[in-house]
């Protein structure tokens, strides 16, 4: 199995690092600058001209700050990076899997729907990377895939439990002050027939999710469509 994390792309690219020094430089008094133009999301005529008119008094500083060097010297490397971070994944990928392979990847997109603090998914710009270096790539529906137990099939209604696990918040500031949280990426299988000898068998979300999918795949190769239990309006039976 190959992994490639976006914690992985953030580090190869430097988009992490650039962010925190471009925010160390707003610390200078962009930062509340920036913080009184209200948003520019809005239907209300009104409150759309309230937007441009506090954007455009104070657009000569902004003007002065965005013009500095370093900007242009982030972006650039930012983009240096990624193409190269870019390349390394295609030729590691072709290492692997030879110069004849195809990318099979679910059609989840969550434009509009990421988490304050959390890293996009990246599904269009990888679909981009692959046709332009002749990979061929297919989207695959990843209904229930996060939820169904690939070894015995069992369902997260009726065998497939999650949240039994906790740990320190992976804030920062969160975990300073005590928090726990549930661990989502973690699931169990409490199938009699699933479990092993000492415990129930424990998934990783993204690697069940992967299983399932190579299943769906591996069965429309040969040519049974996709399995009863991963198609939409069918009851899971387990």
């Amino acid at each position: 199995m190959h992994y490639h994390t976006a914690n992985q792309r953030a580090v190869e690219t430097g988009s992490r690092r650039f962010a925190k020094e471009r925010q160390r430089m707003k610390a200078g008094g962009i930062d509340l600058i920036e913080s009184r133009i209200p948003s520019h999301k809005t239907m209300n005529l009104i409150d759309f001209m309230r937007y441009l008119l506090v954007r455009r008094t104070d657009w000569d500083r902004r003007k002065e700050f965005y013009s500095h060097p370093a900007h242009t010297r982030w972006k650039w490397h930012a983009f240096i990076n990624r193409q190269k971070s870019e390349s390394d994944l295609i030729s590691n990928m072709r290492n692997k899997y030879g110069d004849n392979f195809t990318v099979v990847m679910g059609d989840w997109s969550d434009a509009g729907r990421t988490a304050r603090f959390q890293t996009s998914s990246k599904t269009k710009g990888w679909r981009t990377l692959f046709k332009r270096n002749r990979i061929n790539c297919f989207l695959l529906d990843e209904y229930k895939t996060s939820s169904v137990c690939p070894h015995c099939l069992a369902s997260s209604a009726d065998f497939l439990e999650k949240g039994f696990k906790t740990r320190p918040h992976s804030r920062p500031w969160r975990r300073r002050e005590g928090k726990i949280e549930k661990v989502h990426g973690l699931l169990g299988c409490t199938n009699p027939n699933c479990q092993q000898a000492w415990t129930m068998r424990y998934w990783n979300r993204d690697t069940l999710s992967t299983c399932n999918m190579l299943m769906i795949v591996q069965s429309m190769l040969d040519g049974h469509g996709r399995p009863e239990v991963f198609r939409r309006g069918v009851p899971v039976v387990a």
